[in-house]
């Protein structure tokens, strides 16, 4: 264990988060296709109708 000591740790890197506006996320999701299309499809409109107050 004492060789581990001077070991020179890698920086960690600074995380951004990133927001598509709705025409962002169109795009995106329309460049998709079979079951990757429809996964997505599915995954924003439950976060969407969620968001609105329904449960799907």
């Amino acid at each position: 264990m004492e060789k581990l000591a001077n070991v020179v740790h890698a920086k960690k890197k600074t995380r951004i988060p990133v927001v598509f506006s709705r025409q962002e996320v169109s795009k995106i999701i329309g460049n998709l296709t079979g079951t990757k299309k429809t996964y997505s499809k599915a995954s924003l409109w439950n976060r969407t109708e969620t968001k609105r107050g329904f449960v799907a």
